[in-house]
């Protein structure tokens, strides 16, 4: 399934930053917003000193929370090879498993695209289905829209297109992306109990489009301009919105 193996092979921008985090009432973490890794690691030392002091005092925590937070971080170090003498995707997936097992809901999201895609470990797609269920069971986003994956696809479960839109609509509602472009999609298409619905196809992808830089987003709906499906056609606004989309790297 294209969506989740390219979930971790996105630009490597998105891999070196950092999540904030706040707590629950309950103590837990939750992710709140992203700054860039390079933001966070100070200057005045190098990249393999600094990683090797966090990594001492993450593993000193007792905090459960946080040491699953820093299974997180050290894990995306391993991934990225920042820090340390080159990538290492087996470590990267240890700490992540560490991490997943912790109770850290980033680290489950990881370890359920490693077993999808074979990313330090070989792929298994029960292993996949059970770790983003366990995500999306904590309300983790990303979680739940590979789960919608998983149930769509079929991977390390049975196809079924309602559980697939329940959880695609889920993420949506948490302004999730690729969640809402899946939305779009489904009305466009049809699936399951969705019936085709253009207009509304249209209608979803304007909103994913005036919140995000959404490339496939653009894409469809340009064609959709150009063929006058769902809206007026207009050749002038499906080219500018196709123009969009290729220099977002559709």
């Amino acid at each position: 399934i294209k969506e989740i193996r390219e979930y971790k092979r996105r630009c490597p921008e998105v891999f070196q930053e950092v999540e904030n985090t706040r707590r629950d009432n309950k103590g837990l973490y939750e992710v709140s917003g992203m700054q860039e890794l390079a933001d966070y690691i100070p200057k005045e030392v190098d990249d393999e000193t600094w990683f090797k002091r966090r990594e001492d005092f993450f593993e000193g925590e007792q905090m459960r929370v946080q040491k699953g937070f820093a299974h997180w971080k050290l894990g995306s170090f391993w991934e990225i090879g920042y820090g340390v003498e080159r990538p290492d995707l087996k470590k990267a997936f240890q700490h992540w498993l560490s991490g997943a097992h912790l109770g850290n809901p980033g680290c489950m999201c990881n370890v359920g695209v490693c077993y999808v895609s074979g990313q330090g470990v070989a792929i298994d797609e029960s292993q996949a289905f059970s770790w983003f269920k366990k995500a999306s069971d904590l309300k983790t986003s990303e979680g739940t829209l590979n789960l919608g994956m998983c149930y769509r696809d079929g991977v390390g479960t049975l196809p079924d297109p309602e559980l697939a839109i329940k959880c695609f609509n889920e993420s949506a509602k948490d302004k999730l992306p690729d969640a809402m472009f899946e939305m779009a999609r489904m009305h466009e298409e049809g699936y399951g109990s969705i019936q085709k619905n253009p207009s509304m196809a249209v209608s979803l992808y304007s909103r994913l489009l005036d919140k995000y830089e959404h490339a496939h987003g653009q894409m469809r709906l340009g064609l959709a301009f150009l063929a006058g499906e769902g809206v007026e056609a207009d050749r002038d606004m499906a080219l500018k919105l196709i123009a969009r989309a290729a220099s977002n790297g559709f």
